[in-house]
């Protein structure tokens, strides 16, 4: 909180020595005062901006960001939060990276998102159903695969283009 005092220029009146959390319900003297304060900040400058001089005081801070904005972020680059593979039609895709990353159990993406449906026939054989059954599974559509269309969305992922076949 001593970050935000001086970032925000008020004194122990406001954030009182000692205090580790912004409480808005009583216990902590102009816990109202110190939400407008952060509120007026913020409405005066860009989240990039927030976010810059936030971290540059010590105040942890991220803003919330869309997907493409993850791409180049150095936080998401540095932690690897985003990769890529290849797809079940053969093309680059750009996702989410295993999360947490595990040292003694890493994760691993082994293929791309299946089909709705694609893995039932060998999840219910594993189970002991047979294949007259699950047949009538998806005859009663207890069950159903759905063909997924191909993944449209490509982009510029570490100077590589993400995006072989032109699909937009």
């Amino acid at each position: 909180m001593r970050g935000l005092a001086k970032l925000l220029n008020v004194g122990p009146d406001i954030i009182p020595e000692g205090v580790g959390l912004l409480f808005l319900d009583g216990r902590q003297p102009d816990g109202h005062e110190m939400e407008r304060l952060i509120t007026e900040y913020c409405s005066e400058r860009t989240a990039a901006e927030v976010e810059k001089e936030m971290n540059d005081y010590g105040i942890p801070c991220t803003r919330i960001m869309k997907f493409e904005n993850m791409l180049d972020h150095p936080h998401y680059i540095s932690r690897e939060s985003i990769t890529h593979w290849t797809n079940k039609d053969g093309h680059e895709v750009i996702g989410s990276n295993i999360v947490p990353k595990c040292k003694n159990y890493p994760g691993q993406i082994w293929r791309g998102c299946p089909n709705r449906g694609e893995d039932n026939d060998d999840i219910l054989m594993e189970l002991g159903y047979s294949e007259d059954e699950i047949k009538s599974f998806y005859d009663n559509e207890i069950i159903t695969y759905v063909e997924t269309a191909p993944v449209k969305y490509r982009k510029m992922f570490h100077g590589e283009i993400i995006n072989p076949d032109g699909i937009e």
